[in-house]
Parts: C-alpha cells; sequence; structure tokens
C-alpha cells in the first residue's frame, strides 16, 4: 500500500490565493449586479411617476379651457369638463388647481357645487414647479426635484378653430 503524501505549504498557499481570485471576480460581479438593479428600480419609478402625471393631467388639459386659466406663483388654477367621474358630485364642469405643499405637487379637484375637494398627490421631491404659458395652444410645466434633474411636461390644448384662414 502506498503512503499518501501530505500537502506542502506553497500548495496550500496556491490553492488558497487561487480562491481569493476567483472569489474576488464573483464579488465584483455580485456586487455590479446589484448596482445594475438598484439603477434599475430607480429609473423604474422615475419613470412610472412621470407616465402618470402625464397620464393624470392630460385629460385635464386636453378639455380645459385655456382662458380660465390663472396663474399665481406656486398655483396655477382652471376650470375644465371633467366628464362621468366615479363620484357624481365631480362629474361635468368643474375646477382644478395644482399647488406645491410640503415638496408633494398636488392636483385638486373641486367638486361642482365647491363643497368638496378631491387632493391628489403627483409628485413627491419637488423644490419648485413653474409654468410656460403659451396660450391658447399649450403650456409647459417644469418640475425641480431635490434629487433629480428637471422634468418638463408640455400640455396640448385642444383647437377649437374651423381652421386658418388663407390669404
Amino acid at each position: 500500500m502506498e503512503k499518501k503524501k501530505p500537502l506542502t505549504l506553497i500548495e496550500v498557499t496556491l490553492s488558497l490565493g487561487l480562491s481569493a481570485i476567483i472569489l474576488s471576480f464573483l464579488f465584483s460581479s455580485l456586487l455590479q449586479t446589484i448596482r445594475t438593479s438598484r439603477a434599475i428600480a430607480k429609473f423604474k419609478k422615475q419613470t412610472f411617476e412621470n407616465a402618470f402625471c402625464y397620464a393624470r393631467l392630460l385629460p385635464i388639459f386636453a378639455h380645459s379651457d385655456p382662458s380660465t386659466f390663472n396663474l399665481e406663483e406656486g398655483k396655477l388654477s382652471l376650470s375644465f369638463e371633467n366628464g362621468l367621474d366615479p363620484h357624481l358630485i365631480f362629474s361635468g364642469k368643474t375646477e382644478a388647481s395644482l399647488s406645491l405643499q410640503d415638496h408633494t405637487l398636488f392636483l385638486n379637484i373641486s367638486s361642482r357645487d365647491g363643497s368638496q375637494t378631491r387632493k391628489e398627490a403627483l409628485f413627491t421631491h419637488i423644490e419648485s414647479f413653474t409654468w410656460e404659458p403659451k396660450l391658447p395652444f399649450f403650456v409647459t410645466l417644469h418640475l425641480k426635484q431635490t434629487d433629480r434633474e428637471e422634468k418638463e411636461f408640455v400640455f396640448f390644448f385642444p383647437d377649437h378653430t374651423e381652421g386658418f384662414p388663407l390669404t
């Protein structure tokens, strides 16, 4: 029977060194995967917030009357046709306003009789918002968030003219 030869110190050191190199590559890949996953989750959240805000405000501006706009510092109010709302008191021609409170952009919709107000949070972490009106064609909303770049939303109004005169 042949006697087994024990491992030498050099063989153990080499195997530990190779294991350390392999583990460092695996660990760096894991860290990169975690960073990428977090970046994708953050991008997904920002994209969802943008889409939600635009989808919520688009029908309001599409059914609004540009002549009813009241642009004040930190607030925009307008009149629009809300159509058929699940809560009938908010159906029909009503008033809406956008305001900034506690770094949150809120959409406030008043009932027809003015007795109730529905308040919806659209964006959080807002430092400021400004409007750039190009009435009666469109209005641009600029949002400055605390931890991100400025966002810009453009809302067009429906064309109520019969066409442009040809001269």
